[in-house]
């Protein structure tokens, strides 16, 4: 049996970009966000948690905000209800998130859907360089050979840049 209904991939973007996205209200109330005509139903990013909060109180009741920063901007991401994710996670961790985007009050947030908080830096430099690859594809950015001006990314590379940078 087949499902009619295919999920939708989560696209990343630095908060930045995110934070930057004004979000289009529809004539029935609904807010949806855009990037270059398409409708973003999830996000995909990564992060340190500056902060952390959560609620006591009820299961279905309770709440938790993380402030995440990728060191391009600081989004709020929150949840509500079952919280045993965002408990997890601890102050000055790399995360990462996968969630839907939201606005309230003028400030765009990330909804938590799930959160990955077994990462390395290697990842968060993996993360990184899969955003800057999608922009200078976006905007051109060949020299006059036709060649990209910069070169793809190995995510094996990651670990091995990484070294090199601590032995500095």
């Amino acid at each position: 049996m087949t499902n009619k209904f295919k999920r939708k991939p989560a696209l990343q973007l630095s908060l930045a970009q995110f934070k930057s996205m004004t979000p289009t209200e529809l004539p029935d109330g609904e807010v949806r966000f855009y990037v270059n005509n398409t409708q973003i139903s999830r996000i995909n990013c990564l992060g340190v948690v500056k902060s952390k909060f959560v609620s006591e109180g009820n299961k279905e009741k309770r709440y938790a905000s993380l402030d995440l920063d990728d060191g391009t901007a600081v989004i709020r991401l929150k949840a509500w209800g079952e919280l045993e994710e965002i408990e997890k996670v601890n102050e000055g961790e790399i995360i990462e998130v996968m969630g839907r985007p939201r606005t309230y009050n003028n400030e765009n947030y990330i909804l938590v859907e799930t959160i990955n908080n077994r990462l390395t830096i290697e990842d968060e430099i993996f993360h990184r360089a899969q955003i800057f690859e999608k922009e200078v594809e976006k905007n051109g950015l060949i020299n006059e050979e036709g060649d990209p001006k910069i070169y793809y990314f190995d995510r094996s590379k990651a670990k091995e840049m990484s070294s090199n940078n601590q032995e500095m």
